[in-house]
């Protein structure tokens, strides 16, 4: 790699880290926006009674219809954020990282100059701020994977990096919920977030591709605002490549998106993916009602909730560990075909993956709190790191915005059912034990997708070993 490409990576990582998937550490902003008394006339307007709290200086109150109405905020956000991919995906195929990038960075800065400006008497400003800051940094990490095509070798790790940093983000809202408590005021650090926010306008231009990274790379790739005063230099020899690392089949680059959609390993990751996805979300939205249910002071609502932030950071040293497995096991798979090395590659990463989904939805059910933090990190470190592979190694580079936006599109969809979740929990199962057996019925229905890449892999193999044994034509 050039000097360019590891300033590339490193920047997009950090820039996932502190902004692209902030809106998972919604607990933690929940919590301080119920401090500060956002939708409290929700509780006056319905005549529930008030649950009083006291925590700190400022006395806690929450009432079923006031935690609804957070609830609806984030699953409007996570719907939004993931339907928007497919718009954006176009975009970014069609019109050029550029182009996409500029309009998803102006979405984020205007959210937080909305969450700058909002108080207790405009709560409706979440929905519009919340929105504009999940659909614009789901868009961020988009374009930040695609930056996995300039490392072949690598190119499994740097994807899972990604993710794993957009994971971690929800570190930003623990750490806005620290200053709170320790008496910063909110208005305060929004307009710091707008500030920041110039990190990704410069980098959108000076270290991004102005179109897609192809992959293979071509001879002499060059991109960014710096490339233009250096002399292009060539990367790796078509031979070296070959030789170092399986790479896409001619067919591959050359099947079309109406063959990449009649693939039925698309849709049964589609299916995977929005199965935990939706395990995932209604886990972060509901957090902290569940743990309410579990315990009764505020004293450890505060500290599992700011718990939760902490480990989930941990995404970031997780997340690459999905991208070595599969990498190393491509790798050991050489002496095959490379369809047959990355069929090896992904099966091991998704069964991981619908592992850590079981024992999620096992935990939640038992219920214990802290094995569910963990299994909930290392289950959202792997999930979504999983899907970019899978998408990036099994079709074209030049389709990954629209098939990815495609996923996220239907995992928008199918996250509204959060929403009826918390409908369900705060109407009939205050226990949440029926929602976790259903997810925990769908992680079952969810192995599909392993058992039909083992089907593939299996077939595969059985045509490797008959081409094997034809004996060559003389």
């Amino acid at each position: 790699m050039h000097v360019i490409d590891v300033v590339s990576i490193s920047t997009g990582i950090f820039e996932n880290l502190v902004f692209a998937g902030v809106i998972y550490g919604w607990p933690s902003l929940q919590y301080v926006l119920i401090k500060e008394g956002y939708f409290h006339e929700q509780c006056n307007s319905t005549g529930t009674s008030l649950s009083h709290n006291v925590t700190g200086l400022q006395e806690l109150k929450s009432c079923p219809a006031m935690m609804n109405m957070f609830s609806l905020v984030f699953t409007l956000a996570i719907a939004f954020l993931n339907v928007s991919a497919l718009l954006f995906g176009f975009i970014m195929d069609r019109y050029g990282t550029w182009v996409m990038r500029s309009i998803a960075t102006a979405l984020y800065s205007l959210a937080f100059i909305l969450l700058s400006g909002m108080t207790v008497k405009t709560p409706w400003l979440l929905f519009p701020a919340m929105t504009f800051i999940a659909v614009g940094g789901k868009q961020m990490l988009i374009s930040n994977m695609q930056l996995g095509n300039l490392s072949e070798s690598g190119k499994s790790i740097v994807i899972s990096l990604m993710n794993g940093a957009f994971d971690s983000s929800a570190l930003t809202f623990v750490l806005i919920k620290i200053l709170y408590d320790s008496g910063v005021k909110l208005q305060m650090m929004m307009i710091a977030m707008v500030c920041l926010t110039i990190i990704s306008w410069l980098r959108t231009f000076m270290v991004m591709p102005k179109t897609i990274v192809p992959f293979p790379l071509p001879q002499d790739y060059s991109y960014g605002t710096f490339q233009r005063f250096q002399r292009a230099r060539p990367r790796v020899s078509p031979e070296e490549r070959l030789n170092s690392f399986p790479t896409q089949s001619n067919n591959q680059e050359e099947e079309g998106l109406k063959a990449c959609l009649q693939n039925i390993l698309f849709w049964s990751n589609l299916f995977y993916f929005c199965v935990g996805n939706l395990q995932f979300v209604s886990f972060m939205g509901s957090f902290v009602g569940w743990i309410k249910t579990i315990y009764s002071r505020d004293q450890d609502i505060n500290f599992y909730t700011t718990l939760l932030g902490f480990v989930l950071l941990g995404g970031l040293v997780i997340a690459p560990f999905n991208g070595v497995l599969t990498d190393t096991v491509i790798k050991c798979k050489k002496r095959f075909s490379s369809e047959t090395a990355v069929l090896y590659g992904l099966l091991a990463s998704i069964v991981t993956t619908s592992i850590f989904s079981v024992l999620l939805s096992v935990s939640a059910l038992l219920p214990n709190v802290q094995t569910s933090v963990v299994f909930a990190l290392l289950f959202r470190a792997f999930l979504y790191g999983g899907v970019g592979n899978f998408i990036s190694w099994t079709f074209p580079a030049k389709h990954f915005g629209k098939l990815f936006g495609i996923s996220a599109a239907a995992i928008g969809l199918s996250s509204c059912l959060q929403y009826a979740f918390s409908k369900i929990n705060s109407s009939f199962d205050p226990t949440f034990k029926v929602v976790h057996s259903i997810l925990l019925c769908c992680n079952v229905l969810a192995l599909i997708h392993p058992l039909l890449i083992g089907v593939k892999l299996w077939q595969q193999l059985r045509y490797e070993g008959m081409s094997s044994e034809i004996p060559p034509h003389k």
